[in-house]
């Protein structure tokens, strides 16, 4: 297995990594599985963030990816932020610490996506 870790710089803010450079590395790569964080995962928004050079990463992540795997606490459920990476029924896989909403399990089974917990 092959772990790279992309960005010329290191937000602590929001423990990631940026950079203009990153989007042309990403564009190169065929990702097998993607592991996504979020700050916001709701069913009308989708999976969001609110820094835009994080989104712009993503959205690039997200469309070279052949799998996406959301990963998000029970505290981001229903929320969104300011930008959009991704919409729910996009995902393969949402894993997280407790089952969200009933509404919102339904929303994700109609979609095909699993959830783990």
């Amino acid at each position: 297995m092959s772990l790279f870790i992309i960005g010329e710089q290191f937000k602590f803010r929001t423990r990631s990594f940026i950079g203009i450079e990153s989007n042309n590395l990403i564009e190169k790569f065929n990702i097998d599985k993607a592991f996504m964080a979020a700050t916001g995962v709701d069913i009308k928004n989708g999976l969001s963030n609110a820094e835009l050079e994080e989104n712009i990463i993503k959205k690039l992540i997200v469309s070279r990816s052949k799998y996406v795997y959301a990963l998000a606490d029970h505290t981001k459920m229903g929320r969104s932020t300011l930008l959009t990476f991704m919409e729910c029924a996009e995902l393969d896989t949402l894993i997280t610490d407790k089952t969200p909403s009933q509404e919102f399990v339904d929303f994700l089974k109609s979609a095909n996506v699993t959830i783990e917990t």
